[in-house]
């Protein structure tokens, strides 16, 4: 290819304070990059990345150029984390285009194409950061979920059983919560688990590792085929090893409250999984801290929550706090592509390093004004807007926090679409203090108590840091 001469894609106006969904551990046609042949199964027979021959004849030399043109001239206007990316992880951005370029000449599949700039953009380490193949990259007819039939918690480097289903083939080979998976297909897990944390996409290796035993025991396939088998060698608690035979089983679909409220009236316990959503789970947000406000004290649990939108994450904190509650503070890096996304922007005005002047982040308080004790349940799944969420409660009212520190993403990304495979490109706009006067990115929201579940915890059926959390604020 010739040398890069920059010019502008197409712009999708599109805004997201959220993480992206991980990347599950899955046959699928995006994002094409996995950490360990462990970590996804192998593809079946047939096209991925263009299962229905829809993407058409792979891009010339001359257009693979002016796709990567486009994609770096945008990450030099709007990428808020690219110097500081650049710095902390000792990038040469034109070595890493280079290799970059490399790859997408090389590329004689749609499936090479797409983690030739996937594994790019990877390099940031950056969950914000993210690319995807177009619509036409997956299946028409969708897929099937399938469950290898346990779940799993991570702690340290290792992969503990935290449940089995009733049946599976792990539990007719007898294995229990609290054991240990030490090999996935082979693989030692502390391999696969370095190969999460080394090839990750986002911020933070713990993030990816934490992610990845949370995810990895549920997969995907196109509709109508057959999932392969998989294997497994367990460490029992007794000092055994089980090597387990795996036919993944199809999943049902099982509808998860993105809130729910338990616990009593010294305690209540509210499990929020997800952030996302608009003014209809903002106003499930409201029901269900309305009732956990009539307890003396209250355990809020992040764990694996990926983020979402202010609007939801703002009225977690408008429900609880008194008068007005801070979130922390933002800069955009001003360039006029992004202000064009965002009109709310377009009275700010670049400093000499590029950026705006800092922009407060508050909500007002809803008059409620909560006066008992808080805990704070995260882990390193806990990203985005979850982590400022857990950062303002701690800043504004005082929670204790609990777990692992979280995954340090933060970008208010805009989407572009790239000229010639029409795939887009989230691209992160804004560098974000929390309202600790903390960095989210790279950084976290490191708990005032480190804390992992432990084998002879998930044996008793015990919620190790639930009950640590309720310990600590009980009246």
């Amino acid at each position: 290819m010739p040398p890069l001469v920059r010019i502008l894609p197409a712009i999708v106006v599109s805004f997201t304070a959220c993480a992206p969904t991980p990347p599950p551990r899955v046959v699928q046609p995006a994002p094409p990059a996995a950490p360990s042949a462990a970590a996804q199964p192998a593809a079946a027979p047939g096209p991925y990345h263009d299962p229905d021959h829809a993407r058409g004849a792979l891009p010339s030399t001359a257009d693979r150029e002016r796709e990567l043109v486009a994609l770096r001239t945008s990450l030099d206007a709007m990428y808020a984390h690219r110097a500081a990316k650049l710095a902390r992880y000792g990038l040469d951005e034109n070595a890493l285009f280079d290799d970059a370029r490399r790859a997408l000449d090389a590329a004689t599949t749609w499936a090479q194409y797409d983690a030739a700039i996937y594994n790019a953009l990877a390099r940031f380490h950056d969950g914000h950061l993210s690319y995807k193949p177009p619509p036409t990259a997956a299946p028409r007819r969708g897929y099937t979920a399938f469950s290898l039939g346990i779940q799993t918690v991570r702690a340290g480097m290792q992969l503990l059983v935290a449940a089995v289903d009733q049946p599976s083939d792990a539990a007719t080979a007898g294995v229990a919560p609290g054991d240990s998976v030490i090999a996935i297909d082979g693989t030692p897990v502390a391999g696969v688990l370095a190969d999460a944390g080394k090839s990750r996409s986002v911020s933070r290796p713990e993030s990816a590792m934490t992610t990845f035993a949370r995810t990895w025991t549920t997969v995907l396939y196109p509709k109508s085929d057959a999932p392969r088998k998989r294997s497994l060698r367990v460490a029992k608690r007794d000092g055994t090893q089980v090597d387990v035979a795996i036919t993944p089983a199809e999943k049902p679909h099982v509808h998860h409250d993105p809130v729910v409220v338990g616990g009593d009236a010294a305690v209540a316990i509210v499990s929020v999984h997800s952030l996302e959503g608009g003014t209809k789970t903002a106003a499930l947000v409201d029901d269900a801290f309305a009732k956990a406000r009539a307890s003396q004290a209250m355990v809020i649990d992040l764990r694996g929550n990926r983020g979402g939108v202010d609007v939801v994450g703002h009225r977690l904190l408008a429900d609880l706090a008194d008068g007005t509650a801070s979130l922390g503070s933002y800069r955009v890096l001003v360039a006029p592509e992004t202000l064009a996304l965002r009109p709310m922007w377009k009275s700010l005005v670049a400093t000499a390093d590029g950026f705006s002047p800092p922009q407060p982040i508050t909500v007002p308080a809803l008059d409620h004004g909560y006066k008992g004790k808080v805990a704070v349940i995260v882990d390193a799944a806990c990203a985005s807007t979850c982590e400022v969420v857990a950062a303002a409660l701690r800043a504004d009212l005082h929670a204790f926090v609990i777990g692992e520190t979280t995954g340090g993403s933060s970008g208010a990304p805009v989407t572009i679409q790239l000229p010639v495979s029409r795939a887009s490109v989230s691209i992160p706009t804004w560098n974000l203090i929390s309202a600790e006067g903390q960095p989210i990115e790279d950084v976290g929201v490191v708990p005032d108590l480190a804390l992992d579940p432990t084998p002879e915890s998930l044996a008793k059926g015990q919620d190790l840091l639930l009950d640590t959390a309720i310990g600590k604020i009980h009246p």
